[in-house]
């Protein structure tokens, strides 16, 4: 069975590695940007939870992609 690359990643250690992104679409960004100020939370907090939650939600895919039926 193969690995995904989330679990090859050695995760017992926190990571010092950031993530920075420049996206250069002003509507996603005004979205992005509008979301954050009505949840009374930076723009960075905002994208971080929903890059995590996206990771999560591919991590679960791809185990039941691998799950056998």
């Amino acid at each position: 069975m193969e690995q995904s690359e989330l679990e090859i990643l050695d995760d017992s250690v926190p990571s010092k590695w950031r993530v920075c992104a420049y996206f250069s679409d002003d509507e996603v960004v005004k979205i992005l940007e509008r979301q954050a100020a009505i949840e009374n939370r930076s723009l960075s907090n905002l994208v971080a939870t929903i890059l995590m939650k996206a990771a999560k939600e591919l991590e679960e895919q791809q185990k039941q992609e691998s799950e056998p039926t």
